[in-house]
């Protein structure tokens, strides 16, 4: 449970700040690092969206963005978007956990 630690947090945003700064980072990663420094939920899902549309095979904002609407009670939205992910990553758990903790 280190990820629970807030000086560890702080550490990992750093390191996504350092990145967002950092020349030649690709526009969806960029949206992806801006999704994980967000402040709030709907500025969050709204990055991860933006980073999953502009490559839908982008993993981690798939995840990220299922996670997210799952956790803001978005649980249709969530549903469908893991019924996606399963279609990119059939052998994902992901998929599974959504599924199993929106029903």
């Amino acid at each position: 449970l280190a990820f629970l630690n807030p000086l560890k947090a702080d550490a990992g945003r750093e390191l996504v700040r350092e990145a967002l700064a950092a020349p030649g980072l690709g526009a969806v990663d960029a949206a992806y690092a801006r999704g994980l420094l967000a402040d709030a939920a709907p500025e969050m899902l709204a990055r991860f969206e933006e980073a999953a549309t502009l490559d839908p095979t982008h993993y981690p904002s798939q995840a990220a963005l299922a996670a997210g609407l799952v956790v803001t009670g978005r649980y249709a939205d969530a549903r469908v978007r893991a019924r996606f992910v399963r279609g990119l990553f059939p052998d994902d758990l992901l998929p599974d956990f959504v599924e199993g903790t929106t029903d």
